[in-house]
């Protein structure tokens, strides 16, 4: 009885050592966005054009300055009724004043400027969970392919283990008198092939090893095979009709686009007068050419017209209008390839399934054969050529069907992050500055964009 209790405490303490030892591939995920620094310069750059946006806002607000200024003076007066003896004298002269000025017009370009940045602030949080997606796709590519070509190793070593043991076989059958040396020659070089074959893998295996620290930024221990992804559309225009409205890339192109817009509006200000006002108080003494102290106070409302500028106005509304068409284009570019990355990533998976189950029956088949095969060698009805090719199809459909079996899962993978849906699926979430308060402003009638000090934690769109 004790030591029946012993062996279960024994099991139990073994089961939760590799539970705890588990590194799913949520987990590596979730490490990767959250330590990537490739993450960290997305969301620097959108706190970044976050000051950009209130640098706009603060011109439509008022400009408060403070003047002072103090040093000899002297004004010389000619042919004058004021001028008087002393004139030409340098005086210790000093003044101060405080100037508000409030810019009432400028044919919108303000306005329209404060607009372009808030739509860079759009596009700019949309890139961060565009770079959260790159990054997570990564940790995903690096961890099946990891478990995909450890598997592909260890078939690689069953090969060569099968072809040791046929080599010692034949060789024992050379030694008999039952085999020529041709036969002991062809099969050792069917070892050397399944060791080369070996050796591809295992250097690949070490890229992926590579690829996994970069993203996740940890060693590759405890990872297991995860199964199909979560929340696969269910048809290819389900794919696409979440990829217009979820796949970041072509949402951070739309906000670049509003932008573009935006600024072309913003030039046409200059057709048009910029009105401002203007308060002033000051104090001084022997200063403006006044002698003795004096206050002055002024309100006025000023205006400023460029009638001509050289053309270079009528140029810079012809550029813009130019960099709005190319960003138009640039989005219809990126909606083109939203669409064949999601005709590719689904075609993918249907031709994976395909494969799969092909290969599954191919490997059943090939085993059978070999099996025969061998019987038959060992009574000399078979040829070892025609069990060496038995082992090469077995060994090449065993390994097909691994890398099959592990394409076919990141495939799932592509396909969300080609939709939008990779982290929300994941149930992973966005760093604060992924969210956007100002979002869609302008089209439900907002006239300026208001600040957005704190962007707050979204954690799926």
């Amino acid at each position: 009885m004790r030591m029946r209790s012993l062996l279960l405490l024994m099991s139990a303490l073994a089961a939760s050592s590799a539970s705890a030892q588990r590194f799913t591939l949520e987990e590596a995920v979730r490490r990767a966005v959250t330590t990537n620094p490739a993450v960290g310069e997305s969301t620097a750059n959108r706190r970044a054009t976050d000051q950009e946006l209130k640098q706009a806002q603060g011109a439509l607000l008022p400009q408060v300055r403070l003047q002072a200024d103090i040093g000899p003076e002297s004004l010389r007066q000619y042919q004058s009724p004021l001028a008087s003896q002393r004139s030409g004298d340098f005086k210790a002269g000093r003044q101060a004043g405080l100037v508000v000025r409030q810019l009432v017009f400028d044919g919108f370009s303000t306005v329209n400027e404060t607009w372009r940045h808030a739509y860079r602030v759009d596009a700019a949080s949309w890139r961060v969970k565009e770079r959260v997606e790159l990054v997570a796709l990564d940790a995903v590519q690096a961890y099946t392919d990891i478990l995909r070509l450890q598997d592909m190793i260890a078939q690689s070593n069953r090969n060569i283990g099968v072809h040791r043991a046929l080599l010692s076989s034949v060789s024992a059958r050379v030694t008999g008198g039952r085999a020529g040396r041709g036969d002991e020659d062809q099969v050792r070089e069917r070892v050397l092939a399944a060791e080369a074959a070996r050796a591809e893998l295992q250097m690949r295996l070490g890229e992926a090893v590579a690829m996994f620290r970069r993203a996740v930024d940890r060693e590759p221990k405890g990872l297991m095979w995860p199964g199909r992804a979560p929340g696969l559309p269910a048809s290819r225009q389900a794919a696409l009709d979440a990829a217009i409205h979820n796949n970041a890339t072509l949402r951070a192109a739309d906000s670049d686009t509003r932008a573009a817009e935006a600024q072309r509006e913003a030039a046409k200000g200059s057709n048009l007068p910029t009105v401002a006002l203007e308060g002033r108080a000051a104090a001084g003494k022997n200063s403006q050419n006044i002698a003795g102290r004096y206050d002055e106070y002024s309100a006025k409302l000023s205006a400023n017209w460029t009638l001509y500028s050289g053309g270079t106005d009528t140029a810079r509304q012809n550029e813009l209008a130019e960099r709005l068409g190319e960003q138009q284009m640039r989005l219809s570019l990126l909606r083109r390839q939203a669409i064949e990355s999601i005709d590719k990533a689904w075609t993918t998976r249907a031709a994976l399934s395909d494969r799969i189950r092909a290969l599954s029956g191919q490997v059943q088949a090939a085993e059978q054969v070999v099996s025969a095969y061998r019987s038959e060698y060992e009574l000399d009805k078979r040829s070892l050529l025609d069990l060496l090719n038995a082992e090469q199809i077995r060994y090449n459909a065993a390994v097909g069907l691994i890398n099959a079996k592990g394409l076919a899962i990141f495939a799932d993978y592509q396909l969300l992050a080609a939709s939008g849906t990779l982290l929300s699926a994941m149930r992973v979430g966005l760093p604060g500055e992924a969210a956007n308060s100002m979002r869609n402003l302008k089209e439900n009638g907002a006239l300026i964009p208001p600040l957005d000090f704190a962007p707050g934690l979204q954690n799926n769109r």
